[in-house]
């Protein structure tokens, strides 16, 4: 751990030294992002803003992993623009479940001496261009369809009758955020965010409703006119669990080597003839004893510093939520916190102007 953290020393060192004096600014935040969760701060007519957003793999790993930097990754290239004085509009390509999404930001209202707040809607439509594959099996009897004799083309026919891919289908694969953002500053060392968030899903796994609320909080300390302390975290009343589908999920006991749904466990004990004590037991170790819950995703939490230079804004920070594409923040965080499970990652974004001097 204390390599790791000599590491993040030297990036943030190294940085700094680049860092320019910067003018003072009436805004609450020094980028159209917090983390994860979109800002207030609305970008100027006719400004561009190019964002590289990158988490890693789990930073629990060993040093031979470098912190998690040599795992798995998931990647976003986005681009924002001003069309208005307070309307953006912006497209982002996500590595994760190779989704697109477009995306529109309306400051409503500012924060001034007559208002006490900044508010903001934030919309974004997204699709996951990967395909997905829905498995109807539960629904289908375990004899059909028929044996032909060949192992083979046996499961391939069991597979085209019970796996459905929803490649072919866009709409299917389409989802829906929107969310108002409310800002405030409170003198000009510290700014809150509150971030209530509605997302729809055409495509969900089994047992998962298409609708979804959460409540994003999250805010920033300043500590030097070009460095300032960020943290969020998402309030999930719902979350995703882990698996692909919730069967398979469930099915986490064993009997005789076998893996088995709890229904399945207790009707083989009671046809087994066991004496009724001996019953007890036996649904008593299978069911308490060896039986694990269905895995969910966590609540996402972030916190690190966002450095400004002239023209960027460099944000690096630990998380336990790998997501990053809007529509998917409230699907839960991938890792455990409490396990000191976490990720690294790191925004950088860049700013061009093409209005008249």
């Amino acid at each position: 751990m204390a390599m790791k953290y000599r590491i993040l020393v030297i990036i943030l060192t190294l940085v700094a030294i680049e860092l320019s004096a910067q003018k003072q600014s009436t805004d609450a935040f020094l980028g159209t992002n917090l983390i994860s969760i979109p800002t207030t701060k609305q970008l100027d007519k006719s400004s561009l803003e190019f964002r590289v957003s990158h988490r890693f793999g789990n930073g629990r790993a060993t040093l031979r992993d470098l912190g998690g930097l040599d795992n798995g990754s998931n990647t976003q290239l986005s681009l924002d623009y001003g069309i208005m004085e307070r309307v953006s509009v912006g497209i982002a390509r996500t590595s994760s479940n190779k989704t697109y999404e477009a995306r529109t930001k309306v400051l409503l209202f500012s924060e001034s001496n007559s208002f006490p707040f900044s508010i903001s809607y934030f919309g974004a439509a997204g699709w996951e261009s990967q395909e997905k594959k829905v498995s109807y099996s539960s629904y289908i009897p375990t004899n059909f369809p028929p044996s032909i004799g060949n192992p083979i083309l046996d499961l391939k026919a069991k597979e085209i009758v019970t796996d459905y891919f929803t490649s072919d289908v866009t709409s299917i694969n389409q989802s829906y955020l929107s969310s108002i953002l409310i800002s405030k500053k409170f003198g000009e060392y510290l700014s809150l965010q509150m971030s209530p968030m509605y997302v729809h899903r055409n495509y969900t796994k089994s047992r998962l409703g298409n609708d979804r609320v959460g409540l994003g909080f999250g805010g920033r300390i300043k500590i030097t006119k070009s460095i300032h302390f960020t943290f969020e975290a998402i309030a999930l009343p719902k979350r995703d669990y882990v698996a692909e589908d919730y069967e398979d999920e469930d099915r986490k006991d064993k009997l005789g080597g076998k893996q088995l749904t709890r229904e399945e466990i207790n009707s083989r004990i009671a046809a087994s003839g066991a004496s009724y004590n001996n019953q007890l037991a036996l649904i008593y170790l299978q069911n308490i004893a060896y039986d694990k819950t269905v895995q969910h995703y966590y609540t996402p939490f972030s916190t690190g510093v966002d450095i400004e230079t002239n023209g960027h804004v460099f944000s690096i920070f630990l998380t336990n939520n790998r997501n990053l594409a809007h529509t998917q923040l409230l699907r839960g965080a991938d890792y455990n916190l409490l396990n000191k499970d976490f990720t690294i990652g790191f925004n950088i974004s860049r700013m061009f102007w093409f209005g008249e001097e």
